[in-house]
């Protein structure tokens, strides 16, 4: 994964990556219904 940027939207903060094939994170929302925090630790340190 790779970070592409950020846009600002009043109170929103959209972070910006690359495609990656096997879904979206928010289709593994979907399925887990929220991750464990060490996963969300590790995949948010690997684009900010």
């Amino acid at each position: 994964k790779r970070y592409l940027g950020t846009v600002r939207e009043e109170d929103t903060l959209n972070i910006l990556l690359e495609f990656v094939p096997g879904g979206s994170i928010q289709s593994l929302l979907g399925k887990l219904g929220s991750f464990p925090e060490a996963i969300s630790n590790h995949q948010s340190c690997g684009f900010l």
